[in-house]
């Protein structure tokens, strides 16, 4: 398998010799998380869908991979309460209701 690993990546044995470890485990997360682990038929199967999924990461090192699956943070907003709500809603009615009446 190292062999193929390191001809599919381009970057060398000992480099992929060096990634391979915290990939496998990374791969076997995986495979956990989405239900898929009693899918596994035998070594050669294991073998392919772990070095199609590895291509699919570009070879990654486990912290590229780790770094390519954070969420994205989405900016706090703080939320108003129910009255603060009201009376912003009740500001907006106002200023819509002015530029009505001016229209006639």
């Amino acid at each position: 398998m190292l062999h193929s690993v390191s001809v599919f990546s381009g970057k060398g044995g000992k480099t992929v010799l060096e990634r391979l470890p915290d990939a496998m485990e990374l791969f076997e997360t995986h495979l956990v998380s989405i239900g898929e682990t009693g899918t596994i038929l035998d070594v050669n199967d294991y073998k392919r869908r772990f070095q199609s999924w590895w291509r699919c990461l570009n070879f990654e090192t486990k912290e590229g991979i780790l770094a390519r699956n954070q969420p994205v943070p989405r900016p706090q907003t703080k939320s108003l309460s129910r009255i603060d709500e009201m009376q912003r809603v009740c500001e907006e009615a106002k200023i819509m209701t002015r530029q009505m009446l001016k229209l006639r």
